[in-house]
């Protein structure tokens, strides 16, 4: 599976390893990155936005850069047609961005995916409140 990232940073360096490590059943076709971004935390290519990123030819885009990204970038990659993980779900929690965002997943071919890596740790600090922590 050919995918895109969003970010050129530590998180986009995990996904870049993780995928480099399955033997190429995943790979990482370019990452739009920072205007000061030189070097690529993988192989791949930095781009500087959606259009250059969607001419690569990606079939999934993974989101590793903040809620800045996703509100920049989110609602046109699932208006485009493609299926979008956010790894930034806290950005969801700007109502006017979930609004835009969930029209657009609506509206889209694409799916919106939300990993639930984030719940654990909610689950555990509310476990530590009760406990008296």
């Amino acid at each position: 599976m050919k995918i895109g990232l969003i970010g050129n940073g530590a998180i986009a360096k995990l996904v870049t390893t993780f995928c480099a490590a399955r033997g190429g059943r995943y790979s990482i076709v370019g990452a739009i990155g920072l205007p000061s971004d030189t070097v690529s935390v993988g192989s791949h290519p930095i781009v500087k936005d959606w259009p250059a990123l969607r001419a690569l030819v990606p079939e999934l885009i993974v989101e590793c850069a903040g809620h800045g990204a996703v509100k920049a970038y989110g609602a046109a990659i699932l208006d485009d047609g493609f299926d979008l993980v956010l790894v930034s779900t806290g950005s969801l929690a700007d109502s006017a961005l979930w609004d835009e965002i969930s029209a657009a997943a609506h509206r889209s071919a694409g799916q919106l995916k939300l990993p639930a890596g984030a719940l654990p740790g909610v689950d555990a600090l509310s476990a530590g409140k009760l406990a008296g922590l």
